[in-house]
């Protein structure tokens, strides 16, 4: 079963929009978002799909970057809107050396992007717990890296944001 085939998910998206009026200045904009096939950022790209596609006539959309590097899992993830000229797949992979930000910059190189909001970080408790530093340095240098995209693209906003924390602690022996 597809998640959009299910009326609670497109009724919770609904209302989600109703509450957020502010959406509505994201017409036209737009807007990249990593880790999209996250618990927090997938959610987040359903609403700007969704207030895309209940929002027609002569309003804007929001031109969606979903940026991963997992292409065909982001495009399976959003297949029935993975089509649409307003959704672009942009390679990033936040554990690279470079963070993959050549290729990212390379592929954004003739699109404009208005906000970032960056999700993409290690969520593997275990890994956590027996690599802090990589999975610390992951955050800091994919953070500056997508800062260093956003201020090339002088981006309006950017947000950082994470998951790792609900995922509980892990019991170890450290």
């Amino acid at each position: 079963m597809n998640i959009y085939d299910s009326q609670l998910w497109i009724s919770d998206l609904d209302e989600t929009i109703g509450s957020l009026p502010e959406l509505n200045d994201l017409a036209g904009k737009t807007v990249m978002v990593t880790g999209c096939t996250g618990l927090i950022c997938s959610t987040v790209v359903d609403i700007l799909i969704r207030w895309n596609e209940t929002h027609s006539g002569n309003v804007e959309k929001i031109t969606i970057l979903a940026a991963g590097k997992n292409k065909e899992k982001i495009l399976s993830r959003f297949v029935p809107y993975s089509c649409k000229n307003w959704f672009k797949f942009i390679p990033y992979d936040a554990c690279s050396a470079s963070c993959g930000i050549t290729d990212t910059m390379n592929v954004m190189e003739n699109t404009p992007c208005d906000y970032i909001i960056h999700g993409a970080n290690i969520t593997d408790s275990k890994f956590y717990t027996e690599r802090p530093v990589d999975t610390i340095l992951t955050m800091i240098d994919g953070t500056r890296n997508l800062l260093e995209v956003a201020q090339a693209k002088k981006a309006k906003g950017f947000i950082y944001l994470s998951s790792m924390e609900v995922y509980g602690s892990m019991d170890c022996d450290c």
